[in-house]
């Protein structure tokens, strides 16, 4: 039996994934587009381009979005609009993507992903939202429909029960250093990964992380008696839920839509658990 898509959906998808090609005025809508109009390599979300920040936030105050960082991207490539890909990978692409229709249905809220095993790992961060682990963490090739349908990591809004789901995160087995897993089709899915993780044991089976890319040092996390991970596998994010879409991509690191409490993304790293100034 054929499966049905939500032509909605697909729609939103294809609006997202191909806004440069139609509208080259707001090239600003992808972030490797934008890195390329810039002119310099950005290594890390850390390294904004004007392009990007001219477009998120035109009256210039970026309430702190500039100092968001989510790990390092191995291969920052153009992106190539979603009209200028091959029509069978524009297809496979569009097929994939709403395949992912079904997770959010299944996954809708944070006590529905810890009901079926996910745990916190980590605070809610702006820009990245609160992770939960679980899911399958070995794809080192192509995504198979099962792999899209079984997300290592689901993301939510908050770390509250009702909190929703904002976006899924799949791991890769394969070590930074090596090529880039195969993933989706298509050019587009640029995966990035993260050093230096200290994890901590958390209440009711949650991991908390008091610092990674660089924010504490092995003796650092030694002394917390923490866990150290010295690099994660290659990690991408998919941002196809229906109100937390990402303006910079399908595939973007990280989402202007998930602010502090105060609409900020300002961040407290003495808090743990929530490192948002203002919850």
């Amino acid at each position: 039996m054929r499966r049905l898509v939500a032509p909605t959906l697909l729609l939103s998808i294809a609006v997202l994934t191909g806004a440069c090609a139609r509208n080259p005025s707001r090239a600003a809508l992808s972030s490797h587009d934008m890195t390329s109009m810039a002119g310099h390599d950005m290594a890390s979300m850390g390294s904004h381009s004007a392009a990007e920040m001219a477009f998120l936030f035109p009256s210039g105050d970026d309430k702190g979005w500039s100092k968001i960082e989510n790990g390092t991207q191995h291969n920052m490539a153009a992106e190539v609009p979603l009209a200028n890909l091959p029509a069978e990978t524009r297809k496979q692409l569009l097929r994939q993507l709403a395949l992912t229709l079904d997770v959010i249905k299944k996954y809708p809220t944070v006590k529905d992903a810890e009901a079926a095993g996910y745990r916190r790992a980590g605070p809610f961060i702006p820009g990245l939202g609160t992770h939960y682990v679980g899911g399958r963490n070995s794809r080192s090739s192509a995504m198979t429909d099962d792999d899209i349908l079984h997300p290592s990591t689901i993301i939510y809004a908050g770390n509250k029960p009702t909190s929703p789901i904002a976006v899924f995160l799949y791991i890769s087995s394969g070590n930074p250093g090596a090529p880039e897993p195969d993933g989706f089709a298509g050019p587009n899915d640029h995966w990035h990964y993260h050093t230096g993780i200290c994890l901590v044991p958390g209440p009711s089976g949650a991991r908390e992380a008091l610092g990674f890319d660089g924010s504490i040092t092995q003796d650092g996390c030694k002394a917390k008696s923490g866990n150290w991970v010295a690099s994660t596998g290659y990690l991408l994010h998919v941002w196809t839920v229906p109100g937390y879409t990402n303006p910079l991509g399908v595939f973007a690191h990280a989402n202007p839509a998930l602010t502090c409490g105060d609409g900020t993304y300002y961040t407290d790293d003495h808090d743990i658990t929530n490192q948002c100034k203002t919850p």
